[in-house]
């Protein structure tokens, strides 16, 4: 019972732990998260949609980083890592340019594209040379 009341605390970060791309954003997240405000949740336990009541499915949680933050509310792709930074102390500094709505529009874009490329943006991602082994060999 502690362990859930501390989770609600915190922000839950659903990320996609069999790719690699995922992994290093995680690993980046855990660098810059000193005070540990993340609890990084891998979205193919099947607890992880217990957790997030069932409203995402391990598909939807595959396509974009997903974070619900304590008070329930849900930020999804570039809007879930600019609430990221916001939260964190080191980049902290960029949350209020990664919400200009120039920037904003340009970088839902690219983390848009990345997410639906990653497949070929980064090579070294486990699930996509299972399932794209052909992308990977040419």
């Amino acid at each position: 019972m502690a362990r859930v009341s501390v989770e609600r605390s915190k922000i839950l970060v659903f990320y996609d732990a069999s790719c690699a791309l995922c992994m290093a954003s995680r690993s980046l997240g855990l660098k810059l998260d000193p005070a540990r405000v993340l609890h990084w949740i891998d979205s193919r336990d099947p607890l992880a949609t217990l957790v997030a009541g069932n409203r995402f499915t391990t598909e939807d949680f595959s396509r974009r980083i997903h974070i619900r933050l304590p008070d329930g509310t849900w930020r999804i792709g570039y809007w879930a890592v600019a609430e990221m930074a916001r939260r964190l102390p080191l980049p902290h500094w960029l949350s209020s340019f990664l919400s200009f709505p120039l920037m904003a529009e340009a970088g839902n874009r690219i983390y848009n594209f990345v997410a639906d490329h990653r497949r070929w943006t980064y090579r070294k991602c486990p699930v996509c040379s299972a399932t794209d082994s052909n992308v990977h060999r040419q």
